[in-house]
């Protein structure tokens, strides 16, 4: 068994989650944002054939930075356990169920305007 983490490997087993957290969570935000009335798990590649390669080689970089000691080291982290990973990306995905569900409630909202606008006033008596 590997021993827990001393309290200064804490702090930089944070850095490289809040890194990690940072990196997925402005490539999910890029994807959200192609499109402001569709979700973004329905918009595919919405016509950018560069996005998918963009997105890879970030994804590719960040596995570099987090996983080569010597690049680590130089970014003051620490290489994170699976678990970090996980819990990183979770909360990745709990920013995007964020940013999607305020694209539905203002999407909700501006349909409702639109509606409520083009019915003709009701007479005055």
């Amino acid at each position: 068994m590997t021993e827990p983490p001393r309290r200064a490997d804490a702090r930089l087993f944070d850095r490289a989650m809040v890194f990690t957290v940072l990196v997925l969570a402005n490539l999910g935000l890029i994807y959200a944002n192609r499109n402001l009335t569709r979700p973004s798990w329905r918009t595919g590649d919405a016509g950018n054939r560069y996005a998918a390669w963009i997105s890879a080689v970030t994804v590719l970089l960040q596995a570099c930075v987090l996983g080569i000691s010597p690049v680590s080291r130089l970014f003051v982290f620490e290489q994170p356990t699976p678990w970090i990973l996980l819990s990183a990306a979770g909360l990745t995905v709990l920013g995007l169920l964020w940013i999607e569900a305020v694209k539905w409630a203002l999407g909700r909202k501006s349909r409702q305007i639109r509606c409520g606008a083009s019915r003709p006033a009701p007479p005055r008596n």
